[in-house]
């Protein structure tokens, strides 16, 4: 009974943080209330080689879900994201960087002459890295979807880049860490809805629904596809 109980014990903190590796890796699909109860959980959270990636991706999402209402405290929380990840050299790392500065745009359009070439060049640097890596080609992918064709970006770019990385997604072995960043399928099947032909697109936020019926992005751009 003795040995059974220590069996057990030992096997909560386990659990605990599977739980919230599963959430991590939900955290692009996660409404603004669960995001910032994450956000909480993580900072309380044992500490982790990845812990600081996977609290400016929560950041980076609050920052989309606080733009609107609170435009002053996101870009503060942006602005504190990208400090933090300036040291970032793995591809996972460098391209969420890119990724915030896209973002910092919407906050400061005149710096966008300096912040759209940089984003691009890091997350270049993250492809040549990371070939095959589905959540570098969904910043990509959502960098084109921003960028007029023009200057590198575009629609028709965006989706080639998103379809490739459903498709990296797809194939990605598991890496046996569940803190090892793995999302990326269901959000790159998202944003091709949201930049696809009507036909395509109805069908590829279907799948993404499918797979998360939570996912408040793909469940708004379903009913705007009916």
């Amino acid at each position: 009974m003795k040995r059974l109980l220590i069996c057990l014990l030992l096997a909560l903190p386990l659990t605990a943080q599977d739980e919230l590796a599963a959430r991590l890796q939900g955290a692009p699909r996660l409404p603004r209330a669960a995001l910032e109860v994450l956000r909480s959980d993580l900072a309380r959270g044992p500490e982790s080689p990845r812990k600081a990636y996977w609290q400016a991706l929560v950041d980076y999402h609050l920052v989309w879900k606080l733009r609107g209402g609170d435009p002053d405290g996101a870009r503060a929380l942006l602005e504190g994201t990208i400090t933090c990840l300036e040291p970032s050299q793995d591809p996972d790392g460098k391209a969420l960087l890119g990724a915030c500065l896209d973002l910092m745009i919407g906050f400061n359009r005149a710096r966008a002459v300096f912040l759209a070439p940089r984003a691009a060049r890091l997350i270049q640097e993250a492809l040549r890295a990371a070939p095959r890596n589905p959540r570098v080609k969904v910043f990509w992918g959502i960098h084109c979807v921003f960028i007029p064709a023009l200057f590198g970006g575009g629609s028709s770019r965006a989706v080639a880049v998103l379809t490739e990385a459903v498709q990296e997604a797809e194939a990605e072995a598991d890496p046996g860490d569940p803190l090892t960043p793995r999302w990326g399928r269901i959000e790159a099947m998202a944003w091709l809805a949201d930049d696809g032909r009507k036909a395509e697109a109805r069908n590829m936020v279907d799948r993404a629904v499918a797979l998360d019926p939570q996912y408040p992005f793909a469940r708004a751009l379903q009913k705007e596809l009916r």
